[in-house]
């Protein structure tokens, strides 16, 4: 299975790499954080798939994991963060998608997670489907 995976952090690239030693192909999107790339590189070097563009990773995949990032200092930000990570999921997506928030987000913020990704089908006057799923306990 190919799946993607935004807002990274250490955690999520450590999950990553679970899911990829169980037979799956991971796509890590990269933020213009040049000082977490620098951290990554040795990982980079050892075979992990990574690219800059969303549309690039997610027209090769149909699941797409979505956490709060490095900047996350409060829960608040985090939140944020997810959010703004769904709206990049529905600019670029395009064919049915697996949202899955790594963050175990309350009910009402996943609700805004699923208006957010919608609004940016709107927008593009898209008429794909999508699935919005909490998994908190992601790999632990």
């Amino acid at each position: 299975m190919k799946i993607s995976m935004i807002g990274l952090n250490k955690v999520a690239l450590t999950n990553g790499i679970s899911l990829e030693n169980m037979g799956n192909e991971v796509l890590y999107i990269l933020e213009n954080d040049s000082s977490f790339i620098d951290n990554v590189n040795y990982l980079l070097s050892k075979g992990i798939n990574a690219v800059r563009s969303p549309k690039e990773a997610l027209e090769q995949t149909n699941m797409c994991f979505i956490s709060e990032g490095l900047d996350s200092n409060s829960e608040e930000i985090a939140i944020q963060k997810v959010i703004q990570n769904a709206k990049v999921v529905g600019e670029n997506m395009s064919r049915h998608m697996f949202v899955i928030d790594r963050m175990g987000l309350s009910s009402d913020k996943l609700h805004t997670v699923k208006d957010t990704v919608q609004e940016a089908l709107n927008e593009r006057h898209s008429n794909l489907t999508f699935e919005v799923i909490s998994n908190s306990s992601f790999l632990r």
